[in-house]
């Protein structure tokens, strides 16, 4: 990289507080942990069984797994180390592009000396790479306060609107999107500007003319910041191809420069590309309300068969409906008012396109199916998966960016989901899940009811134990909450359920996305529904609650939501 592109990449980096950065305290609780997990990788290393590329690999496949920030920095501490000692610098760092995106807050100097005591009695010959990138932290260090003196005093100085554009660039060569289309927007590029917050929501620009920007942007020859805006344009045509923003000869060009990316086989790259194998309808069948995706064949098989239903079986939905088929409901789009306030007008909201919703929450053994694993802490198949983050469900490289991208990670349940129906899966927005959820009500409960537990036990079938404080002991098989006049089930107090908006003020307007401010991995995501160990009101049609991407509690489900692009 370029000195002025890591420079600027450390001031980023000091200038935000440091509340993701792992204690001392935490580092040292999970240590031994992370040693004994690490033990027989170092044990056939020394045994000559493994090299360090290996040992460096199982500790990356380890820091996936880990839900700890403390556990994956002291992992990939560790993978660097080995990869440097291997002489393989491209890996090295590649993995501080890891670090950084899992704890975006770290400080430079700590970066700094990962690298110092990693090059210790090398060649400045051998490790050249780490070696510039090393000084050029320890230049910006140094002149440190004495920038940020000047950007606090003379916010508006040309010099330092260019500043914003070098800052830009190093968050896009990390791949901190977010920040990085936030520093380009304050820049003096003014066609960066402008394709930036088009990104951001703050103007009119068709996807593909979006990705075209970023795909030409001139990195001035630094061939590594010219594949990440290459990664990031990739990930922007496939969206616009998915949603019907390319077509005809954009859509092939979108399509070949998706393929030039996918050949560039880095880390980097993993999960940032979802392109389906087939375009996802246009329209549903006619007449056809309900979409069922059988996942009978499991986590291994290569598609899932898509059906549709005219109406619900004479049967009704039986247990392979909630064991190994996902059954959705189309929802047509309409108007509505957001909020315990029926009256303010206000929040009126007015959803243009239509989309199918869950049933049921997805429950265990889909889960299951999909993804092989089952995290939930109170076991049943036909109970609602728990215990899963939205990183967990969307990912946490692109799944988490939302707003900003609409990508999934690949290797996430929505990404395999989506891969294997050639259909964009994803959870509901807030207002899709409200709007769904009250099925045409503006009472607290989706039956017409504003009343209290006596009420909700007979007509709801939510059996609360006043002598336990009004709750249940643990969440019920799917289907058990009486559904809405739209036959959706559980949507009171079951299990609390994902949706993809940030936190911040009630929604409003055509098609609300919810905020996009802040760091997304840091930013709470909104809870709806309330779950079975909440009071009364915490499950009506409009309390909400907040979470951080990463919580996760046996208490929280998902519900999942099919996008399609008809109007």
């Amino acid at each position: 990289m370029k000195i002025k592109s890591v420079a600027m990449l450390t001031l980023a980096a000091i200038a935000i507080p440091l509340m993701a950065m792992p204690t001392k305290q935490e580092l040292k609780k999970v240590e031994g942990l992370v040693q004994e997990l690490m033990r027989p990788e170092l044990d056939a290393f020394k045994a000559g069984k493994k090299t360090r590329a290996d040992v460096a690999k199982s500790a990356i496949s380890l820091a996936e797994k880990a839900e700890s920030d403390a556990a994956k920095m002291l992992l990939l501490k560790g993978s660097f180390t080995f990869y440097v000692g291997h002489g393989a610098f491209d890996e090295a760092i590649g993995v501080l592009k890891t670090l950084k995106t899992t704890i975006p807050d770290i400080p430079p100097e700590n970066m700094a000396d990962m690298i110092e005591s990693s090059l210790r009695n090398m060649s400045k010959s051998r490790g050249e790479q780490l070696y510039r990138l090393l000084n050029d932290i320890k230049t910006y260090i140094r002149h440190h306060d004495e920038l940020k003196a000047a950007i606090t005093k003379s916010k508006r100085r040309p010099s330092l609107r260019g500043l914003h554009v070098a800052i830009a660039e190093h968050h896009a060569y990390f791949g901190d999107w977010p920040k990085a289309l936030d520093e380009f927007a304050k820049g003096d590029n003014p066609k960066a500007a402008e394709v930036a917050k088009a990104e951001k929501g703050e103007g009119k620009m068709p996807k593909s003319a979006i990705a075209d920007f970023w795909w030409s942007y001139p990195a001035n020859g630094d061939v590594e910041l010219q594949k990440a805006f290459k990664r990031h344009a990739a990930a922007i045509y496939a969206e616009a191809i998915n949603s019907g923003d390319a077509n005809g000869l954009v859509k092939v060009k979108a399509q070949r420069r998706i393929d030039e990316v996918k050949e560039y086989g880095d880390d980097m790259l993993a999960g940032v590309i979802t392109s389906p194998d087939s375009d996802p309808p246009s329209h549903s069948p006619a007449g056809k309300l309900y979409c069922v995706v059988d996942l009978s064949a499991g986590p291994n098989a290569a598609k899932y068969p898509v059906s549709y239903l005219a109406a619900e079986p004479k049967g009704g939905w039986t247990d392979e409906y909630k064991t190994t088929k996902l059954i959705l409901r189309r929802i047509e789009p309409g108007t509505f008012i957001m909020g315990a306030d029926q009256k303010d007008e206000s929040h009126r909201i007015t959803l243009t396109k239509p989309f199918y919703i869950g049933v049921f929450e997805v429950t265990q053994k889909q889960y299951e199916l999909v993804t092989g694993n089952n995290p939930s802490k109170y076991r049943g198949d036909m109970r609602p998966v728990e215990t899963v983050s939205y990183k967990i469900i969307r990912g946490s490289m692109e799944g988490v960016l939302w707003p900003v991208s609409s990508a999934v990670d690949t290797d996430s349940f929505l990404g395999k989901i989506s891969a294997k129906t050639g259909l964009k899966f994803d959870i509901p927005t807030e207002a899709q899940w409200e709007y769904a959820c009250r099925a045409g009500t503006t009472s607290k409960f989706n039956n017409g009811s504003n009343s209290a537990v006596k009420e909700m036990e007979t007509k709801l079938k939510i059996g609360r134990n006043k002598d336990n404080g009004g709750i249940y002991e643990q969440h019920a098989v799917v289907g058990f909450y009486l559904p809405n006049a739209w036959g959706l089930y559980d949507m009171h107090g079951n299990v609390i359920e994902w949706c993809r908006d940030r936190w911040g003020a009630l929604s409003y307007g055509t098609d609300p996305v919810g905020f996009s401010e802040g760091h997304p991995l840091e930013t709470a995501r909104i809870w709806r529904g309330g779950g079975w160990n909440n009071p009364e009101w915490y499950c009506t049609s409009f309390c909400r609650s907040k979470c951080r991407p990463h919580g996760k509690s046996g208490d929280v489900g998902f519900r999942l939501a099919l996008y399609l692009s008809d109007k």
